[in-house]
């Protein structure tokens, strides 16, 4: 119960005897040519934000995104295996279960114009980037080191994570595919993302999720 005070408002908040009650006052909304002029975020801007929310709950990951941006060599990403192309032996289950992306998925996809020169992939990440709060970085690069696995490799293993997200204090690691007939076949390029993340970040493992998706389902990989 909200005890009102004499002078006050219903909500208790004091009011001025000589000024105007708040309906009162003028309330001014920019014009169509005022509106065009209004500073919008970029996308690192709203990366930016995001990570600032998060690092709280993961402070590995923004960490590793700060190394990026100063240390990565670029050259290791012109050569060698990448994620996407080997097939490692690797135990897993994949689950279809309920979830957002699929839904955001399909308004990013329906809110471009037909004649959009961007790629699926860059209208999702996009899209995820700006409209999804748990979205904190899209094409993230990771790498392994050839001593890091057992593999028969002499250069690193890169790739770049189409999305990563924060949720309950875990790191969710999505693959955006739009052909999922078969979740199964991605099953070893999300386990060398997960290997890649684990690494570089030091997070425990049981913290990292997998998952591919597109408009029509979302597939977890256990």
């Amino acid at each position: 119960m909200v005890m009102r005070m004499e002078g006050s408002d219903d909500y208790g908040v004091p009011r001025h005897p000589q000024l105007p009650a708040p309906t009162s006052l003028p309330v001014h909304l920019p014009s169509p040519s005022q509106e065009a002029k209004l500073p919008l975020l970029s996308r690192s801007e709203t990366l930016e934000i995001k990570l600032n929310i998060h690092s709280k709950q993961r402070p590995e990951l923004r960490r590793y995104i700060n190394w990026l941006e100063r240390s990565l060599d670029r050259k290791m990403f012109l050569s060698g295996p990448r994620c996407s192309s080997l097939n490692i032996h690797h135990n897993t289950s994949v689950k279809q279960k309920d979830n957002i992306n699929p839904e955001l998925t399909h308004l990013a996809l329906n809110s471009q114009p037909k004649n959009t020169k961007k790629s699926p992939h860059e209208i999702v990440q996009d899209f995820f980037l700006i409209n999804d709060s748990t979205t904190v970085a899209t094409e993230l690069p990771v790498f392994i080191r050839p001593k890091e696995v057992d593999l028969d490799i002499d250069e690193p293993i890169t790739g770049h994570i189409d999305l990563v997200q924060i949720r309950f204090n875990n790191i969710f690691i999505l693959d955006y595919k739009p052909n999922l007939n078969h979740p199964e076949r991605h099953a070893s390029q999300l386990a060398l993302y997960k290997e890649a993340i684990q690494r570089r970040t030091s997070i425990p493992e049981h913290k990292i999720h997998t998952a591919a998706f597109n408009r029509h389902a979302y597939y977890e990989f256990e």
